[in-house]
Protein backbone atom coordinates (compact mmCIF):
# COMPACT_ATOMS: atom_id res chain seq x y z
CA UNK A 1 0.00 0.00 0.00
CA UNK A 2 1.35 3.43 -0.95
CA UNK A 3 1.83 6.04 1.75
CA UNK A 4 -0.05 9.25 1.00
CA UNK A 5 2.25 12.24 0.57
CA UNK A 6 1.57 15.93 0.64
CA UNK A 7 2.65 18.28 -2.12
CA UNK A 8 5.94 19.17 -0.39
CA UNK A 9 6.95 15.52 0.07
CA UNK A 10 6.10 15.07 3.75
CA UNK A 11 4.39 11.85 4.75
CA UNK A 12 0.84 12.21 6.06
CA UNK A 13 0.00 10.02 9.02
CA UNK A 14 -3.58 9.44 10.10
CA UNK A 15 -4.12 8.92 13.81
CA UNK A 16 -7.37 7.58 15.14
CA UNK A 17 -7.95 8.04 18.86
CA UNK A 18 -10.81 6.70 20.90
CA UNK A 19 -12.00 8.46 24.02
CA UNK A 20 -12.39 5.98 26.82
CA UNK A 21 -13.96 6.86 30.13
CA UNK A 22 -13.63 4.78 33.22
CA UNK A 23 -17.06 5.32 34.65
CA UNK A 24 -17.26 5.93 38.32
CA UNK A 25 -19.51 8.90 37.77
CA UNK A 26 -20.69 11.22 40.49
CA UNK A 27 -22.02 8.27 42.50
CA UNK A 28 -18.55 6.81 43.06
CA UNK A 29 -17.04 9.95 44.57
CA UNK A 30 -16.45 9.57 48.31
CA UNK A 31 -14.59 12.83 48.93
CA UNK A 32 -12.31 15.53 47.58
CA UNK A 33 -8.72 16.63 47.94
CA UNK A 34 -8.95 20.40 48.29
CA UNK A 35 -6.10 22.87 47.71
CA UNK A 36 -7.05 26.09 49.47
CA UNK A 37 -4.66 28.61 47.77
CA UNK A 38 -5.79 27.65 44.24
CA UNK A 39 -9.34 26.51 45.14
CA UNK A 40 -8.73 23.23 43.28
CA UNK A 41 -10.80 20.12 44.03
CA UNK A 42 -9.70 16.62 43.01
CA UNK A 43 -12.30 13.85 43.22
CA UNK A 44 -11.48 10.80 45.37
CA UNK A 45 -13.14 7.45 44.60
CA UNK A 46 -11.79 5.36 47.51
CA UNK A 47 -11.49 6.19 51.18
CA UNK A 48 -8.05 7.39 52.25
CA UNK A 49 -6.53 6.23 55.53
CA UNK A 50 -5.48 8.70 58.24
CA UNK A 51 -1.74 8.29 57.59
CA UNK A 52 -2.12 8.80 53.83
CA UNK A 53 -4.25 11.89 54.49
CA UNK A 54 -1.56 13.23 56.83
CA UNK A 55 1.20 12.68 54.27
CA UNK A 56 -0.83 14.15 51.38
CA UNK A 57 -1.54 17.23 53.50
CA UNK A 58 2.08 17.57 54.63
CA UNK A 59 3.72 16.91 51.24
CA UNK A 60 1.26 18.54 48.83
CA UNK A 61 -0.95 20.82 50.95
CA UNK A 62 -4.12 18.99 49.92
CA UNK A 63 -6.86 18.62 52.53
CA UNK A 64 -9.16 15.58 52.36
CA UNK A 65 -12.83 16.47 52.66
CA UNK A 66 -15.60 13.89 52.79
CA UNK A 67 -18.50 14.45 50.38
Amino acid sequence: MDKPKSKNGEIIVEVKAELTTFGCGEDGIVGYLHHEPTHTKIAVYQHIGWFQRLMIRWCFGLEYKVK
